[in-house]
């Protein structure tokens, strides 16, 4: 392995940054990757709502309006099979764990101390989001107004959510920003439109971001 690309790995905490609405400020006018997650909130007290919640934002499908699905017609010698397949956001938790759950509820320092363990752990999930830009400040602009493809597709699944019970008071502002400033020695090569078109579209088939359409 070329020793030049495994450095990386020592000063990347330099370039890296996690920001919310409370600190877009600091995010810097430069090029680099991005993505959204979902912070891991206590949405609920209730394990298997939270599960719910979450997992009813991340099997969203960007090209199914909302509800992940697939349509198919089997054609047999004489008939037709109409074939349809949907992905639901169901999860819930074993005795067990909830029985554990339960018991760090009823413990105010555990139930911090989970609090907090959870949101650090936010940059383990799934990225709902995800590219890269010339200018990260500028792209989490465009991403949190009103005319964003993104934050409409994301409304409109919040407004889904509680036509199912299911109440999240979310918008892309709340969301956990993430970047990655694109190492200063390879900056210059990042305002080639092509070459930033290349590392966004490998990212998203690698990372599978659910509200990011192909």
């Amino acid at each position: 392995m070329n020793p030049s690309i495994v450095d990386i790995w020592q000063n990347v905490g330099t370039r890296i940054g996690f920001y919310t609405k409370e600190t877009v400020h600091k995010i810097p006018e430069a090029p680099g990757c991005y993505a959204w997650f979902i912070p891991l909130w206590m949405y609920s007290e209730d394990i298997d709502e939270l599960l719910t919640a979450m997992n009813w934002l991340l099997v969203y499908d960007s090209k199914s309006d909302g509800w992940p699905h697939r349509e198919a017609l089997a054609s047999f010698n004489w008939e037709e099979l109409n074939i349809r397949l949907q992905r639901n956001a169901k999860q819930e938790s074993d005795t067990q764990l909830k029985t554990k759950w339960d018991m760090v509820m009823g413990n105010e320092i555990q139930k911090a101390a989970l609090s907090r363990a959870l949101m650090e752990a936010t940059i383990y999930t799934p990225p709902i989001y995800i590219g890269h830009t010339k200018n990260l400040k500028l792209r989490y602009e465009q991403h949190t107004s009103k005319r964003s493809a993104f934050r409409q597709r994301f409304d409109e699944r919040i407004e889904e959510g509680k036509e199912n019970n299911i109440n999240l008071s979310l918008t892309v502002k709340d969301l956990l920003f993430a970047c990655i400033q694109t190492s200063q020695e390879a900056n210059e090569n990042f305002n080639d439109k092509d070459l930033r078109l290349v590392v966004e579209q490998v990212l998203m088939r690698v990372c599978k971001p659910t509200f990011s359409l192909q």
